[in-house]
């Protein structure tokens, strides 16, 4: 185990190159994307599930849906 944190620490003592930091802002960018879209399709499944709010919601207070589904925030 030591043998690896030497190697996470010799990778992470380096300096990023330009086209480093350019790919990475690339990658952060592409993460912003997701979540907007996962708020944007969360939104649409609520607006989707609102003529069955009254099947709905009690199944969020059952014991056994949460245990199961836990939500992510």
């Amino acid at each position: 185990m030591r043998h690896r944190e030497e190697q996470l620490i010799d990778a992470l003592a380096g300096s990023p190159q330009p086209m480093h930091r350019e790919l990475l802002s690339l990658q952060l960018e592409r993460l912003q994307l997701l979540h907007e879209q996962i708020a944007r399709l969360n939104g649409m499944i609520a607006q989707a599930l609102r003529p069955y709010q009254e099947v709905v919601a009690p199944l969020g207070r059952s014991a056994w849906v949460r245990s199961r589904f836990p939500r992510s925030r």
